[in-house]
């Protein structure tokens, strides 16, 4: 019997993956395999399919002072259940405490511990969480995020992404673990939820159709995030993620074109400038072979390494727009300001669509 936890990390298409889980159901509800609801329903809006509520109150579930409700439901999950499986990309986060408790849990229950992991691209990976954090409310333009997690890639886990799987590594030797290499099931076409269901679960026969809960925004959408935040900050005050939820709002309730509008508008009167970032570098080398070599990760290899390797080597150019042509720009500026007083009523989300944009998971789901 196994505990399989899927630690991520993130932009490595968790999510996907986990609306897959939730899209097969019937295949686990247990007893053979089983993807629990504990623990999904405790996000903030209720809308992802993934356990972070556990990953992210793991003192609730696991810890010293677990609720006893909670950890009598855990613990009856594992007992009743062969094989168990837990998806969030905050327990790649968790510090050793929970890590050894988790496996003190599980063992206790007579299950295995698996980590499953998926390994993308460094370079690409760091442009793609730059996004991420900009939809999230930070507000770092893309050559300071670069700069700072350049600078050092050896303690940056964005550049070297596979520091908190050696954490699991290290804690416990009886962890065992499944890599996936991302950009080689990417560049084969291989769906990376099928591979993982065929070669860590021996489940063949799933479907993989669905998903879009994590939209992927154009680069024009992300940086006019960047802009409403800094104009609406002027009056309003930090906003983190509320843009973003207040787009959504404005997109439901008036206005069902705004992001191609805003494309058009970057489109049509700014210069798009790019970053060449080297893929050929002495780092990729390292990350590659560590990976790659039997004698360290490559044991735990679920995705075959292709004769080219595991990375792309071509040079990957980053696309954005520079703050100061945004500004400077009357007829994009006078839009996103007029845009942004569209936004104002949605910016306090809660109060306009109770449990966030998308419906809240159910039980019975």
């Amino acid at each position: 019997m196994t505990l399989y936890l899927h630690i991520g990390p993130p932009k490595t298409g968790t999510t996907y993956i986990q609306e897959m889980f939730v899209a097969n159901l019937e295949v686990f509800r247990g007893p053979e395999f089983c993807y629990p609801v504990l623990g999904r329903d405790m996000t903030v809006h209720g809308r992802y399919p993934g356990h972070h509520g556990f990953s992210l109150a793991a003192e609730k579930y696991i810890g010293d002072e677990a609720d006893p409700d909670l950890y009598s439901k855990w613990i009856d999950i594992l007992r009743n259940n062969k094989n168990v499986i837990l998806s969030a990309e905050g327990m790649s986060g968790w510090s050793s405490l929970y890590i050894r408790k988790m496996q003190s849990i599980a063992n206790g229950c007579n299950h295995d511990v698996v980590v499953v992991y998926f390994v993308r691209e460094p370079s690409d990976l760091l442009y793609s969480q730059w996004k991420e954090e900009a939809k999230l409310g930070f507000g770092e333009e893309l050559s300071e995020f670069l700069i700072k997690h350049l600078i050092d890639p050896k303690y940056s886990w964005r550049y070297n992404p596979i520091g908190d799987l050696l954490k699991f590594k290290f804690e416990s030797d009886e962890f065992d673990c499944h890599i996936y290499l991302y950009d080689v099931l990417v560049r084969q076409k291989e769906d990376i939820f099928l591979a993982m269901a065929r070669n860590s679960f021996g489940i063949s026969d799933l479907s993989a159709s669905g998903g879009g809960a994590n939209e992927s925004h154009t680069i024009e959408v992300i940086d006019s995030m960047l802009r409403f935040k800094e104009h609406l900050g002027e009056e309003h005050g930090a906003l983190g993620g509320q843009v973003r939820e207040a787009m959504y709002a404005l997109q439901l309730k008036e206005m069902p074109d705004i992001y191609g509008t805003i494309e058009r508008i970057y489109i049509e009167n700014l210069p798009k400038r790019n970053i060449l970032l080297s893929r050929d570098t002495y780092h990729h080398e390292m990350l590659e072979q560590e990976i790659a070599s039997y004698d360290r990760l490559g044991k735990y290899l679920r995705t075959q390494v292709p004769e080219n390797g595991i990375f792309p080597k071509d040079p990957l150019t980053l696309h954005y727009y520079d703050r100061r042509d945004v500004w400077a720009n009357a007829t994009v500026s006078n839009q996103l300001r007029r845009l942004a007083d569209r936004l104002k009523p949605y910016l306090q989300s809660a109060a306009v669509a109770p449990g966030g944009w998308l419906a809240p998971l159910k039980e019975s789901s």
